[in-house]
């Protein structure tokens, strides 16, 4: 599998890109055993319009680390 970073640049990548193959993608990128892939996939989250930004955050609620899920409610 890939690194972390490559992980996480993935998840930067997504930003400009909100539609369901990418929102797929980041639910399981939040869901990654690496905390700093779950916060840059958070952070991507954030950048999207709420339409698709707050599946993701869920997801960061149901599956993040305790890191990621407070991050999720702030």
């Amino acid at each position: 599998a890939e690194s972390p970073a490559v992980r996480s640049a993935v998840a930067r990548g997504l930003a400009n890109h909100s539609d369901p193959r990418a929102e797929r993608l980041l639910h399981r990128l939040i869901g990654d055993p690496h905390p700093d892939v779950q916060t840059t996939a958070l952070t991507t989250a954030c950048a999207w319009p709420a339409a698709s930004a707050v599946p993701a955050l869920l997801e960061a609620l149901r599956a993040g680390t305790l890191a990621t899920r407070q991050s999720a409610l702030t």
